[in-house]
């Protein structure tokens, strides 16, 4: 019977510790929301850039775009890629 009780506060004590690391996330989303409603253009969420919009890059064709992108870029010695060559052309 000591085994129950010691997993079930074990399963609280983790509870607690999940609810407070929310709490973490949520607090820092509220000051850095990456969904800026007033800026539509698409953005990355890992990296923050966003796409110009000479790009011509929405919703519906970004990972076309993405695919192109990464297609310029194979066998290409990493050190000669410049940002200009990352932009997808429409």
């Amino acid at each position: 019977m000591t085994d129950k009780i010691h997993s079930k506060r074990k399963w609280a004590e983790l509870g607690r510790k999940d609810f407070a690391d929310l709490e973490k996330m949520i607090g820092y989303f509220d000051c850095h929301n990456p969904f800026i409603v007033s800026d539509a253009r698409v953005r990355s969420l890992t990296t923050g850039v966003i796409a110009a919009d000479e790009d011509n890059i929405n919703c519906d064709n970004v990972q076309e775009a993405g695919t192109d992108i990464m297609l310029k870029m194979d066998r290409v010695i990493f050190f000669r890629l410049k940002k200009a060559d990352q932009r997808a052309v429409r």
